[in-house]
């Protein structure tokens, strides 16, 4: 008897959580770094100093950006680290971040001043990424959860900041932003994959099936 109870409630369990995901239509943030780019914003006026200073773009009406965030590296060193200051008006969401030209990627969040941030940072050369060059997180603390609007993505119409550190060499495999090289940052909506709601209905049909076993 208690091990049917065991089956039915971690079926409902299942269930709900399905529902749930079924349920939620609000895309998660997605910050990718990716080589090659397209041209718009060069490093020129970086002479090799840690950190360098500048404006990436600004931030569309609709919380998302997919132009205006593309960095050439004009220097004669290598981009070793990249970091980036989002601005935010929502942390009740997963922010995700992606790069194929760095090894790590991060998440981190400064709900503390008076313009809230989320920064990413894209950094690492070597041969190996550390867990595929992406990461995730949820902006909400145990306490504390800043959302002024309940819009998904970033502010609107807000400036982008971001941190350049160079090296002098780099390894072949993820070697950062080369000399000469163009990279693109993107700021698009996440949908969670379909994949994953079939994952949770079908666990929870196989539930019911073992309930209605064990009854017989």
């Amino acid at each position: 008897m208690k091990l049917a109870r065991i089956w039915i409630l971690a079926g409902f369990v299942l269930a709900s959580g399905a529902v749930r995901l079924l349920a939620d239509t609000i895309p998660d943030p997605t910050m990718t770094f990716n080589v090659p780019g397209h041209h718009s914003f060069d490093l020129s006026h970086c002479d090799g100093s840690s950190p360098c200073f500048f404006l990436a773009g600004v931030i569309d009406n609709n919380g998302f950006a997919t132009t205006d965030f593309d960095i050439k590296n004009d220097t004669d060193m290598v981009v070793q680290e990249l970091k980036f200051f989002i601005p935010t008006d929502n942390f009740d969401q997963i922010f995700v971040a992606h790069t194929n030209t760095f090894t790590t990627a991060a998440i981190t969040f400064d709900q503390t001043g008076e313009a809230p941030v989320t920064i990413v940072d894209f950094f690492g050369i070597g041969n190996q990424q550390v867990n595929g060059g992406s990461a995730s997180a949820f902006g909400c603390s145990d306490d504390e959860c800043y959302d002024t609007t309940g819009q998904a993505g970033f502010a609107p119409n807000q400036p982008v900041e971001g941190e350049a550190f160079f090296v002098t060499d780099a390894p072949p495999t993820y070697p950062g932003l080369q000399p000469g090289a163009d990279g693109s940052l993107d700021l698009t909506p996440n949908v969670p994959e379909p994949g994953t709601f079939v994952l949770l209905l079908s666990a929870a049909g196989v539930l019911a099936v073992g309930r209605k076993f064990r009854r017989g």
